[in-house]
């Protein structure tokens, strides 16, 4: 026999207050028994869904509110939730998607446009975010976090002076904010503005004294200033943020901090970001050397030929080979903290590394027949680098440049995209 229409009304209405009353694990089973009499149950399915997107459960909760849609495909709210799950999956594309059509059923809504503001921005397409983020300012003036969106995305743009005016707007309306303190202080800092930046990191910690992103913008601002006593503390809380805390390695063997003694013993030194920092911060090894350690250097595995010549008391490994046996570890950024480095002992026996003396004959005898002007050619770095429209050149830019005569240029770069590919192919070799 089945339950009565009213009864399983009354079912999902019961749910739904508690739900509302934040009482999530007791509102979860009776959507459930509703959806047991009733499993197409627009409201239950939704709200259901709702209830695991709350709970960061984000996975469960796009299959619940897509199984909601099926039944009310042009439900602004169930489309606008539905975006939210998929961004969090970080399945960005049909997030926006979702947006967008929750945004032509329902204009008005400025969280909507919003939350299509913020998945434009996560595909790199930040003038068009920009626009959403207007949109969403005009239908709710005092949106605060619209105003701070905004003014990232300006940041993303390099439109640094706009950037601290949105950030000042958005903190005039919530000004205990704390992201919008560290983000106004990234724009600050790229300004060179690095007592103003630093003091909104201060006060963000004042007021999150766990916030390890603004902790590290205050190691950030003393280093370029040259404050590495305090600098490089500070810096070390780079390891609680989200951004490395994937990246810390778990040895069996103790961190290494400066203050032990390695005369005799194994040090691992392991590369933490990227080939730049690996590359500058690689100098060390030869500093631990000094102090009697018999150095194990872990780099990337294209960076270790050119670092393996860096010294032969130094064994250079690449990340992922099987690691000897060693006493200590340490993250080559820690080691200028390490070794109490100030401004007068940074390390400069320069150069520290070199290009291999087969290879260099090899080009030689390759390009001794041509008497053009060799240059190397890297014009862009890693896709997916989250400063990359900072960093790259699209090849086209330089197309100018490609056609002076006498000049052969040799690509060095390791990887091309698509849209640089083609224009290679139409350059004469």
């Amino acid at each position: 026999m089945s339950t009565p229409s009213h009864a399983i009304a009354a079912q999902v209405r019961e749910a739904f207050t508690l739900h509302m009353q934040g009482q999530l694990d007791a509102a979860e089973p009776k959507y459930r028994a509703a959806l047991e009499q009733a499993p197409r149950n627009f409201i239950a399915l939704h709200m259901l869904g709702v209830l695991h997107l709350q709970r960061g459960q984000n996975a469960e909760a796009e299959r619940f509110i897509g199984k909601a849609l099926k039944i009310e495909p042009k439900d602004a709210t169930a489309l606008s939730n539905r975006g939210l799950a998929l961004r969090a999956l970080q399945r960005f594309d049909e997030a926006l998607l979702c947006f967008n059509k929750s945004a032509a059923f329902n204009p008005v809504a400025a969280e909507t446009h919003y939350n299509r503001a913020l998945t434009l921005h996560d595909l790199g397409r930040y003038d068009e975010a920009l626009t959403a983020f207007d949109r969403a300012i005009i239908l709710k003036p005092d949106y605060a976090e619209a105003h701070a969106g905004r003014a990232n995305a300006l940041a993303s743009l390099s439109r640094l002076d706009e950037a601290v005016a949105g950030f000042d707007a958005a903190l005039a309306l919530h000004p205990a904010d704390t992201h919008t303190l560290h983000n106004r202080g990234h724009a600050l800092m790229r300004l060179g503005r690095y007592n103003e930046a630093c003091d909104d990191f201060a006060r963000a910690v004042e007021r999150q004294p766990d916030f390890a992103e603004a902790h590290t913008g205050i190691g950030e601002c003393l280093l370029v200033q040259g404050n590495f006593a305090i600098g490089w503390k500070a810096y070390e809380w780079r390891w609680a943020a989200r951004s490395l805390a994937t990246a810390q390695r778990d040895f069996p063997a103790p961190r290494w901090h400066g203050d032990e003694d390695i005369t005799g013993k194994t040090l691992l030194l392991h590369a933490e970001q990227g080939f730049g920092d690996t590359i500058q911060f690689c100098r060390y090894a030869s500093v631990a050397v000094a102090r009697g350690a018999h150095v194990v250097l872990e780099v990337p595995a294209e960076l270790r030929a050119l670092l393996a010549t860096i010294g032969p008391s130094i064994r250079v490994v690449a990340r992922g080979s099987t690691l000897p046996a060693f006493d200590y570890h340490a993250p080559l950024l820690s080691l200028p903290l390490a070794f109490g480095t100030d401004l007068d002992s940074i390390p400069a026996a320069i150069p520290y590394v070199s290009a291999d003396p087969q290879r260099v004959a090899e080009w030689k005898s390759r390009l001794s027949g041509d008497a053009a002007l060799h240059v190397g050619l890297v014009w862009s770095g890693r896709a997916s680098h989250l400063n990359d429209r900072n960093r790259s050149i699209p090849l086209n830019d330089l197309a100018t440049v490609l056609k002076i005569e006498d000049i052969a240029f040799i690509g060095l770069q390791p990887e091309v995209r698509p849209a640089d590919q083609k224009i290679l192919t139409a350059i004469p070799s």
